[in-house]
């Protein structure tokens, strides 16, 4: 059962990653670049620029965080009353 239970979680985050965690990454990528293309800005604009082009990924994978690790939660205890074989 938790082989199935690893298999399945694994499809998830999987299957996250490929439909959205890669295009925000790819995103977040051409966002900074694009930072980068404003010759009159300070290196200190750049940054802040920068910084806000990775705000989405980094509230997307905190958020995928947080839900797992309630599930990890909710599972432990589910588990922790079952019966031993």
């Amino acid at each position: 059962m938790e082989l199935q239970v690893q298999e399945a979680v694994d499809s998830v985050v999987k299957s996250l990653e490929g439909k959205n965690i890669w295009k925000m990454q790819s995103l977040m990528f051409r966002c900074s670049a694009s930072c980068c293309n404003d010759s009159q800005a300070s290196m200190q604009q750049v940054l802040q620029c920068t910084e806000r082009c990775h705000v989405p990924l980094a509230q997307a994978q905190a958020l995928m965080t947080s839900k797992f690790k309630k599930f990890q939660d909710h599972l432990a205890r589910c588990c922790s009353n079952l019966p031993t074989i």
